[in-house]
């Protein structure tokens, strides 16, 4: 995953300027994987896990906006390119209604619509987008610090406590763009796994990248998905 940020940034350089940051706790491992994809890096205990990923964002403070992605999650190129555009325009807070969730060791792809009710104007929590200035109403940190889990919901809480909303986009991917595409990978050992999963999403198919991800980016995630089944 961390190779492909990496092809993203080469590969996008007359766009925009990525610079990724890792949270790991595998001490000198995890530390020369992000080191060797050009990422930074910070070393963090599992949990509390909202420390560990505020850590990451503090590492990111210098950048225009930063995208929270976790180490399973893939979002397309174009996905990232409409981001900064809508920053560069004002835009604080963007978000995707809807997402895919692709099954390790089948393949299988479910289709997540988006929340239901209260939470029904609240975006998924692959690749949300917050600008700096938006951080910094923040204190810098988009989460309470001590939490293990209800990372989502945390933040869209700290966001509405705000004495003013921030400037948002929250649209589906088909909204977002064309060419928009957020997925995260699965297995039976997640948290969230795919037998919670299964009854909120609304499509089960077949996954196929090739109309989101390019040749050499699908076999990047062709190898991530069979180190995630092993």
């Amino acid at each position: 995953m961390l190779r492909y940020y990496q092809r993203a940034g080469d590969t996008l350089s007359d766009k925009l300027h990525i610079v990724g940051c890792a949270a790991g706790s595998e001490g000198n491992a995890s530390r020369e994987l992000a080191v060797a994809a050009g990422f930074r890096y910070v070393e963090r205990p599992n949990f509390p896990l909202s420390d560990k990923w505020n850590a990451a964002v503090t590492e990111l403070g210098d950048a225009d906006a930063v995208v929270i992605l976790g180490s399973d999650d893939w979002i397309s190129h174009p996905t990232l390119t409409t981001y900064a555009r809508l920053v560069a325009d004002g835009v604080a807070y963007i978000g995707l209604r809807d997402q895919f969730f692709l099954d390790a060791r089948t393949r299988e792809c479910l289709k997540f619509a988006g929340y239901k009710g209260k939470r029904r104007t609240e975006p998924v929590g692959v690749g949300r987008c917050l600008s700096r200035s938006l951080l910094a109403r923040l204190g810098g940190s988009p989460w309470d610090s001590g939490l293990r889990k209800g990372l989502d919901g945390n933040m869209t809480k700290r966001l509405r406590a705000l004495t003013s909303p921030p400037r948002s986009h929250v649209v589906s991917m088909k909204a977002m763009g064309s060419g928009v595409c957020a997925l995260d990978i699965k297995t039976e050992t997640n948290i969230w796994g795919l037998r919670e999963l299964r009854p909120i999403c609304v499509e089960s198919r077949q996954w196929t990248a090739t109309q989101h991800f390019a040749r050499q980016d699908r076999e990047e995630l062709d190898a991530a998905m069979k180190i995630a089944s092993a």
